[in-house]
């Protein structure tokens, strides 16, 4: 609220993009997948973002509602790389 909603789905479609952004240099950097991370990013008052760390196994989260969404999300990455495996193979060359 406090850069109004225009600007802030700005600012969260800037840090989505952030996120992916530093989770594929983090990966490559580890030279594997990680599968599942969190990070903790901030905004300042003036709409930049801050990377304050990253975790490759988050801890698990007492939230049902939280967890349920993560075991979702890592389903569905898994998802992802299964289909793109299967497109390289399909793929002439």
């Amino acid at each position: 609220s406090a850069f109004g909603q225009e600007e802030a789905r700005k600012i969260l479609n800037k840090t989505r993009t952030t996120a992916l952004l530093i989770a594929r240099q983090i990966e490559r950097g580890a030279r594997h997948r990680l599968v599942e991370m969190s990070m903790d990013l901030g905004i300042d008052h003036s709409g930049g973002i801050w990377f304050f760390e990253a975790n490759s196994k988050p801890m698990k989260f007492d939230e049902p509602d939280i967890r349920k969404q993560s075991l979702d999300r890592i389903f569905q990455y898994s998802q992802f790389l299964l289909r793109k495996k299967a497109g390289k193979k399909a793929a002439p060359g």
